[in-house]
């Protein structure tokens, strides 16, 4: 099971071993289409406009060991999950929230979910 980020950590498990897996649930991916400019615009770039923007900005896309990591260490092409590619015997359940703040996204994914 992953929320938002940790949709990414669900991706890797299901990579390094599908053999221990046998569902996946994620909430708000990330890792899906991750791809699209607008997931690490919206969480590093954006300045914030309404209250949750302002308490994410500061605590979570600011924080200095979090904006070092994901600006220097962090490498999007290597934390996508393809749904392709995740093994026929893995069941995998994605739920998509309309309002995500952070997921701006939201109805690529689901049409990218509906045709896999």
């Amino acid at each position: 099971v992953g929320h938002s980020f940790g949709s990414i950590t669900a991706g890797w498990f299901v990579k390094a071993r599908p053999e221990r897996v046998s569902h996946m649930t994620v909430v708000d991916p990330v890792s899906l289409l991750l791809c699209l400019p607008d997931v690490g615009y919206t969480f590093l770039y954006r300045q914030p406009s309404t209250v949750m923007q302002w308490i994410i900005f500061p605590g979570a896309s600011r924080e200095i060991t979090v904006a070092h990591f994901l600006r220097r260490q962090f490498f999007w092409y290597n934390n996508i999950t393809w749904l392709e590619d995740v093994p026929a015997h893995i069941g995998v359940v994605v739920g998509v929230s309309g309002a995500d703040k952070v997921l701006t996204s939201a109805p690529a994914v689901v049409e990218y979910v509906e045709k896999c």
